[in-house]
């Protein structure tokens, strides 16, 4: 990924293996980014967490995960 707004591409690359183990193949640089300048904004949405199954693999969230990632956030909100 390659942008001057920007400043690593781990939380894309983690996007990137989520959705090619989800089946989906396109991966959306621009939309990674406009979440990314969001959050940077407004910061992270508590009322959104990530859903996981009682294994702990992801269900759902794998843009906010792979945001959080981005952004080395301490905690993440999971149910």
């Amino acid at each position: 990924m390659k942008s001057t707004a920007v400043k690593n591409d781990y939380g894309f690359n983690i996007y990137k293996k989520m959705q090619n183990a989800r089946g989906q193949t396109l991966h959306n640089v621009e939309r990674f980014t406009e979440l990314i300048k969001s959050i940077e904004k407004h910061g992270f949405c508590g009322e959104s967490n990530i859903l996981v199954d009682g294994n702990m693999q992801l269900i759902d969230g794998s843009h906010r995960l792979a945001c959080a990632l981005y952004f080395d956030a301490e905690r993440i909100p999971i149910r």
